[in-house]
Parts: structure tokens; sequence; C-alpha cells
């Protein structure tokens, strides 16, 4: 795949995984930048692409899927995954906090 005309810097490449909350070493980060400036090149060759007078898709193909029926099946004995999980209290899953004090609900 082609490089893109302005390759990616290293600070941009961490300011990115900063976000991602990444911290990668020197080694990652030149990685990265490969991995990125292939991506931002792929993308860029997919826009040149003339698709003047290309009928959208919406699905793959024109058969209609074939879904399985929503009905319920069985499930694990009351307890068994939370036996199975690193924390538990109770019947419950405690998990690692993800959000700060100030929550992130809609």
């Amino acid at each position: 795949m082609n490089e893109p005309a302005h390759p990616l810097s290293a600070s941009y490449v961490r300011k990115v995984a900063r976000l991602a909350r990444l911290d990668p070493d020197d080694a990652r980060v030149e990685s990265l930048r490969a991995e990125l400036s292939a991506v931002i090149g792929y993308v860029a060759r997919v826009r040149a692409v003339d698709a003047a007078g290309v009928e959208p898709l919406v699905h793959v193909s024109d058969e209609p899927a074939h879904l399985a029926e929503d009905a319920p099946g069985p499930t694990l004995p009351e307890g068994s995954a939370a036996a199975m999980a690193p924390e538990s209290f109770g019947p419950y899953v405690k998990v690692p906090k993800v959000l700060g004090d100030e929550g992130g609900g809609a």
C-alpha cells in the first residue's frame, strides 16, 4: 500500500495513542506509524476510485438474511458465571471501574 503524502509524526501517533489510553514504547510507536500510514494510504486509494454510476448497496447479497428464531435457550446454573469470574459479590461479577467519578451516562 502507498504511504500517505505526509507521513505521520511520532508525536501525532503518541497523541492518538494517549486518546486511546495506550502508552506504547518507542518501538511500538514506530510500528504504529507504519500501520496507520498504510491504513491512511488505503483510504486514499479507496477515495480515489471513480464510483460514478455504481449503485450503492445496503447488503452484499440480494438474498434475505436467515436469522435464527429469537428464543431463550439453556442458561448457566445460577452462580456459575460469578464463580468463574476473577472477582464476584454474591451472584454478581465485579468488574474494574472504567468511568471516573463524573460517570459518563447518556
